[in-house]
Parts: structure tokens; C-alpha cells; sequence
């Protein structure tokens, strides 16, 4: 068991990492894009396509406190609904909803980054 400091530090360092990674991505999408200035926010609870030559990520958490693990996975969509890509990890240990959703929100930026994806929306 991770005493609260040890806990409290991995949380920051867990922040930290996406952020900078976020960031990183977003100033590299800004650079690349004629049409920075618009970026599709989305409010409702059905899904709805991306903008013609955009991905759509979908992503989530999910927590197993009995097993101790923590999963997550990413779906990406073109404009035409198709898939595109997926991905689904785990770790053995259990996070907080907060990093959780964070980890989650990294690894699908890194997947993006991966696969050469240039304009992604992603939507929890």
C-alpha cells in the first residue's frame, strides 16, 4: 500500500505528464492547423460526427477496486462514422476517478501521436 505521500506525489507526477503531454499536442495541432480557431465543443449525450477530415475519440475509465486494476479504452471515429482505431489498456493498480480519467486521457493523445492523427476531438 502507497502511503499518501508516495500517493499524493504519483498523483501530481501522473498530472503533470498529461498536461505537459496535452499541451505539447495542442501547440503541435495549432501549428499544423489553417482553421485553429475552431474547435467543435460537444454537449449532448449522443454521439455526433467530427467535422469533415477530423477523428472522434471516445474514451473512458473503468475501476476494479476487487482486482486492483484500472482500465481504459479509446475508440476513434472518422466523419463518416467508420472506425478508425482502438485501444484498450489496464494497470494493476487502483486510481483515483480523477487520475484515472487523466491516464486515460494520455494514453489515447499518445495513441493519436502514434498513428500520426492530426486532428482529433476527444470526448469522455
Amino acid at each position: 500500500m502507497l502511503s499518501s505521500e508516495k500517493l499524493q506525489s504519483l498523483e501530481l507526477q501522473v498530472g503533470r505528464a498529461a498536461f505537459d503531454h496535452w499541451s505539447e499536442w495542442f501547440a503541435v495541432h495549432k501549428m499544423r492547423s489553417t482553421d485553429d480557431h475552431y474547435v467543435p465543443l460537444l454537449s449532448t449525450d449522443r454521439w455526433e460526427k467530427p467535422r469533415l477530415e477530423w477523428l472522434k475519440c471516445n474514451v473512458d475509465a473503468a475501476f476494479f477496486v476487487d482486482s486492483g486494476r484500472t482500465t481504459m479504452s479509446a475508440c476513434f471515429r472518422n466523419s463518416s462514422s467508420e472506425f478508425t482505431a482502438g485501444i484498450t489498456k489496464w494497470q494493476r493498480m487502483v486510481l483515483s476517478t480523477e487520475e484515472g480519467e487523466t491516464w486515460t486521457l494520455l494514453q489515447a493523445m499518445n495513441e493519436a501521436k502514434h498513428r500520426g492523427f492530426e486532428r482529433v476531438q476527444i470526448r469522455k
